[in-house]
């Protein structure tokens, strides 16, 4: 009985697996001023996210962050810069509200406040039907009001 459950729990992992969406992540910064970024996916007990990865102005660079789901949850915020006579700041998320905090984190249960986090909005991203489960890289392009996601498929390893 053992050998049985402990097959079926390999299997069950193994099946997890393949389902993640197995994606890299590249975040760029098109805006005049650094921005800030955050990521989270909805797990079985709540939301995952983690933060903050700081992007300089005109870069691109890959973040590191496990993702696993059909759904990428996003939050990004600018430092100020000039616009015209005024400061501004921008922010990018407006979907659905999760808890974080100003230094950098990395935790479960996001979707529940605890000491020493605040609000935050995150916008999202559904994973096209034919990238789930399969190696690619998802490409966020923040200008000032939007943003543009591109995901793009990755050969694996075998060449396939």
């Amino acid at each position: 009985m053992t050998k049985s459950l402990t097959a079926a729990t390999a299997i069950a992992a193994f099946l997890i697996l393949v389902s993640a969406a197995k994606a890299d992540v590249v975040v760029c910064n098109d805006i005049g001023a650094p921005i800030h970024v955050a990521f989270a996916y909805q797990a079985r007990d709540g939301f995952t996210a983690s933060g903050w990865w700081n992007v300089e102005v005109n870069e691109c660079r890959p973040v590191d962050f496990l993702f696993d789901g059909d759904t990428l949850y996003y939050s990004a915020n600018s430092d100020g810069y000039r616009d015209g006579r005024m400061t501004s700041r921008d922010h990018w998320g407006n979907k659905r509200e999760l808890f974080v905090t100003r230094a950098k984190f990395d935790f479960d249960n996001a979707d529940r406040s605890r000491r020493g986090t605040r609000p935050e909005m995150f916008s999202s991203y559904e994973v096209p039907q034919g990238f789930v489960g399969k190696p690619a890289t998802i490409t966020f392009h923040f200008v000032h009001g939007s943003t543009t996601i591109n995901i793009k498929g990755k050969q694996s390893q075998d060449g396939r």
